[in-house]
């Protein structure tokens, strides 16, 4: 599978994790690519909010396949003002 759809699948998990008020986006985000998925298997993204303050959420995300590892993503939120 291709490594830009595990990032959007982290993303998205980041932003589900990041609970802000308002809308928000992805400031910065690392991805490392821990074993291949493949075509037709099932991805899990598990996200969680490791660290709050203001307008800012840190993310980690671990995406696996099964019990395999695929990808570890961390990434900040930043709600955005109007």
């Amino acid at each position: 599978m291709h490594g830009g759809v595990l990032f959007a699948i982290a993303d998205c998990a980041l932003a589900r994790a990041a609970i802000l008020p308002q809308a928000g986006a992805t400031t910065w985000a690392h991805i490392s690519f821990i074993s291949p998925a493949r075509l037709g298997e099932e991805l899990v993204a598990v996200a969680r909010a490791t660290t709050e303050w203001g307008a800012n959420a840190l993310v980690d995300v671990t995406v696996r396949v099964g019990e395999s590892v695929v990808a570890e993503f961390r990434g900040q939120a930043r709600q955005l003002t109007q």
